[in-house]
């Protein structure tokens, strides 16, 4: 009997693309990750510690995992996804704006450099870092 690795099946992984200071701008992806199909799914949240608070909800994120180069391999993570903003009184409408992120990763970890966009701002070259427990 083989019992596989959990990189070959399918996976939660949490992770942190940002820098963890007061009044950094920071995503939390929360993805289940289908290795044998190289697909992703899952939610984001990007907080900011600001006044009023940055607290964006993404929950229908999607995207792909590619393995690319030779040793040491790197990953790269494509995300995408939407949300919604209501307008405040006395205007009367939702807002939807684009999620996207970009994550260069480890081969065996969630470990590495990466950019997000959201409602035309952009953050590049930022830290990731695999977080919690993915059970």
């Amino acid at each position: 009997m083989s019992i596989e690795t959990p990189q070959l099946q399918t996976h939660r992984v949490n992770v942190l693309v940002g820098e963890v200071q007061p009044g950094a701008t920071d995503c939390q992806l929360k993805l289940l990750v289908d290795a044998p199909a190289g697909t992703v799914s899952g939610h984001a949240v990007i907080k900011q510690a600001t006044m009023p608070p940055l607290n964006i909800h993404v929950n229908n994120v999607t995207g792909r995992i590619f393995t690319f180069g030779v040793e040491p391999a790197k990953r790269v993570v494509e995300l995408s996804g939407t949300y919604s903003e209501t307008l405040p009184p006395p205007a009367i409408g939702t807002l939807t704006f684009e999620f996207g992120a970009s994550l260069i990763i480890g081969e065996d970890d969630w470990d590495g450099r990466g950019s997000f966009t959201f409602g035309g701002h952009e953050l590049r070259d930022q830290p990731v870092k695999h977080y919690g427990d993915d059970a």
